[in-house]
């Protein structure tokens, strides 16, 4: 065969490719946004209790992932995947429907054939009781469903939309959010079905210290240790037994535990003597561990984990029981609706609360109140129990729900979990970038505190990849702050009534390095701190009313971190996003 004839037949198999590829993706495509579709009028079906029609979405789901594979599959698909500029569109199609069939085809039906027995009550109290015996039985249909999502996840995840056509961006990033949504909830609810029978006690009673963080005067991990709680449970019946403030717990002469050279160095001793500065490191396990030696210390009280929430985590349960009455009228006014609700607990916990209630055992009592009325709401099965568990899930993603357990395996099993908010160590190739703020003065003023964060890789060399990091804190105290009730602003410590003492805290991967960091361009000193292996530098920022801030860093990941990244900081006083990926340059 001469060369003119190969070219030619070569010209006819790729021309064939491409009307292919034009006929069969846009097919592809369709049954893939139908398949979107049904699958979010089968995830309503499961929450409504709706087993007829989660069936019959089921079947249609199937029908269209199986469309949608058979769409995309055979040789003559294989070749265009292999075309400059359609192959990547190509072969994500591909990706995701041979994914997302497996996923429909394994995942789906132990789910659906525990539905009938499944609501969103099993997993939240009603009565002040959780059913740990219909828990644990749900719980290999969960496991099962978990490791097929997991398995179809992965290759998804490595999609980029920005790659591919744009009539085709949207919906595949969508459906690469909703697998990741679907994994993600069946894989809470597999270790919750799984490790919560213990904690409730199923083998023996069990006690958790519950701390509540305020954002408003901020730490590393949310914010002050503020008040507290003991939870005691016992075969599922759950109930909140002492409370107390910080006060209550009141700060010891020696460290509780004993410190790291590098604890030391970044946080000093208080970290282990002062129950508020407990979370002013970001791995909450070693949080934990040190508020239960104060607890036990000041208190007497033994209890076998620690689990930790903010006032924001408090708006998300509200949403779910609804209403709850407050002691103290003056916090939330009849113009703020008189009770405490979803809309209004953020600025009546983390604002008014500290303006109108004097500093002290008023003060305590409020919060203490808030606290035992809001338990009290969710122990009870009040309102929508969907809505209590979504938000409780949402808490977690967002790094204001934290559990620690001090037994050894509980922990083990909670380490792998986005709830057990500790601090990123060697993780193999996969990058961590941490920004996380403390506040200097001893205020509640980071109620006017916002802050963002992004993070790009610009580069990847020699299995390292360079990021750039860009941090932007905004003080939206108003002009007349130094007018605000001494409680808000705090005695005028290091900076004027009305301002901000920031310290910002970065870290670096494990093994990598912080080359760069200014502030407004300007050029600032690295320091060489370290915890967990992470490289740690800082700025302090002292922000007046309006002062806006930009500070860039620009930081090496460890050798061989060539994996996208995660980004974890500080979660404030809005509700955001946590743990974000940062896609990969290598």
């Amino acid at each position: 065969m001469t060369r003119r004839r190969i070219l030619i037949a070569l010209g006819v198999v790729v021309g064939a490719a491409v009307l292919w590829t034009a006929y069969e993706v846009p097919r592809a495509a369709l049954s893939l946004d139908r398949a979107a579709d049904q699958s979010e009028i089968l995830r309503q079906a499961l929450v409504d209790g709706d087993n007829e029609l989660a069936a019959e979405a089921y079947d249609a789901l199937a029908d269209s992932t199986s469309r949608a594979r058979s769409s995309s599959d055979g040789p003559i698909w294989w070749l265009a995947a292999k075309l400059p500029v359609l192959g990547s569109t190509v072969d994500a199609i591909s990706t995701i429907s041979s994914s997302l069939d497996a996923a429909v085809a394994e995942a789906l039906p132990p789910i659906l054939e525990v539905s009938d027995q499944v609501e969103a009550d099993v997993f939240t109290p009603t009565d002040g009781r959780v059913d740990i015996a219909a828990m644990a039985a749900i719980a290999p249909a969960f496991q099962q469903a978990d490791e097929a999502l997991t398995e179809a996840v992965a290759p998804v995840a490595e999609i980029d939309p920005a790659d591919l056509f744009g009539r085709l961006r949207r919906p595949v990033a969508g459906l690469q959010t909703r697998l990741v949504e679907a994994q993600t909830a069946v894989s809470t609810a597999a270790e919750g079905s799984r490790l919560l029978p213990r904690m409730l006690g199923a083998e023996g009673p069990r006690d958790y210290l519950l701390m509540v963080q305020t954002n408003a005067e901020i730490r590393s991990a949310g914010g002050v240790a503020g008040s507290w709680a003991v939870i005691h449970a016992e075969n599922g019946v759950v109930e909140m037994r002492e409370q107390g403030g910080s006060a209550d717990i009141a700060p010891v002469d020696a460290p509780v535990v004993e410190l790291a050279e590098d604890e030391l160095s970044l946080f000093n001793r208080t970290l282990a003597t002062d129950f508020r500065n407990t979370t002013i490191t970001p791995d909450f396990p070693r949080t934990a561990q040190i508020a239960r030696a104060l607890l036990l210390e000041r208190q007497g009280i033994a209890v076998d984990g620690v689990i930790s929430v903010d006032p924001v985590v408090l708006s998300f349960l509200l949403a779910g029981t609804g209403p709850v009455e407050v002691g103290n009228p003056a916090v939330v006014p009849p113009e703020f609706g008189g009770v405490l609700t979803a809309d209004n607990a953020v600025v009546a916990l983390l604002n008014r609360a500290y303006a109108v209630i004097p500093e002290g055992p008023e003060q305590d009592d409020f919060f203490e109140g808030a606290a035992k009325r809001i338990f009290d709401a969710v122990s009870a099965g009040q309102g929508d129990a969907s809505v209590v568990l979504r938000a409780l899930a949402q808490g977690a993603l967002e790094n204001r729900l934290m559990v620690w357990s001090a037994d050894e395996q509980i922990q083990e099993a909670l380490a792998a979990t986005g709830i057990a908010g500790g601090l990123a160590g060697d993780t193999g190739d996969v990058p961590h970038v941490g920004v996380y703020l403390n506040d200097g003065t001893a205020t509640k003023m980071q109620f006017y505190l916002q802050y963002s964060t992004r993070v790009e890789a610009s580069s990847c060399e020699d299995d390292r990849q360079t990021l750039s990091l860009r941090t932007v804190v905004e003080s939206t105290a108003p002009a007349d702050a130094a007018s605000l009730p001494v409680t808000v602003t705090g005695p005028g410590f290091r900076v004027p009534r009305g301002s901000m003492d920031v310290g910002v805290d970065l870290y670096a991967p494990f093994g990598g390095q912080v080359t760069d960091v200014r502030v407004d361009g300007e050029p600032q000193t690295i320091y060489a701190e370290e915890l967990n292996g992470r490289p740690v530098t800082y700025v302090t920022l002292r922000l007046a009313p309006g002062d806006r801030y930009v500070i860039t860093a620009d930081i090496r990941t460890g050798e061989g971190q060539t994996a996208d990244g995660v980004l974890t900081s500080t979660p404030g006083i809005t509700s955001a996003p946590n743990d974000l990926r940062i896609r990969s340059a290598c």
